[in-house]
């Protein structure tokens, strides 16, 4: 089982398929949720520790190849019924990875193209200055225009 799953994970569809059925099984009444209130609400909340109990190997794809697994899961969260409305895609979004007691200030080119969790204190913040004088915006539900 296992190296069958290694090898279809070989293709994008495997690693789909096995998250649709991830999110069937331990994600079911969130989903529904989600569902109804879609678009306001556009994110599934995925525990780590969760995927890691469910598929050890795809826990580990996603801290190395994040890319990957994150396209795949809102490729399963599409599967799974939230469809694409007004312009607006449901994500899937990971909390509680796992802590390796990294400093932003230790972050360095090993770190590139993987997942890690950091944690700090903000000490400072700048003003944001923006750039924009005058915007119209275009309600994408009804079609309305403000200046």
């Amino acid at each position: 089982m296992i190296e069958a799953l290694i090898i279809s994970m070989g293709s994008n569809e495997g690693l789909v398929s096995e998250l649709e059925e991830f999110f069937n099984a331990a994600y079911g009444p969130q989903i529904a949720m989600l569902k109804s209130e879609f678009p306001k609400k556009r994110s599934l909340f995925i525990d780590y520790t969760e995927l890691e109990k469910w598929n050890l190997e795809i826990a580990d794809m996603l801290l190395t190849e994040p890319d990957n697994v994150v396209a795949a899961a809102n490729e399963a969260l599409a599967r799974c019924g939230i469809k694409k409305m007004y312009g607006y895609e449901a994500h899937a979004r990971f909390f509680s990875l796992p802590d390796v007691k990294l400093l932003i200030q230790d972050i360095g080119a090993a770190h590139i193209d993987r997942m890690i969790r950091v944690e700090g204190v903000v000490t400072k913040r700048g003003e944001t200055k923006p750039k924009v004088k005058i915007a119209i915006y275009k309600c994408l539900n009804c079609g309305a225009v403000y200046k």
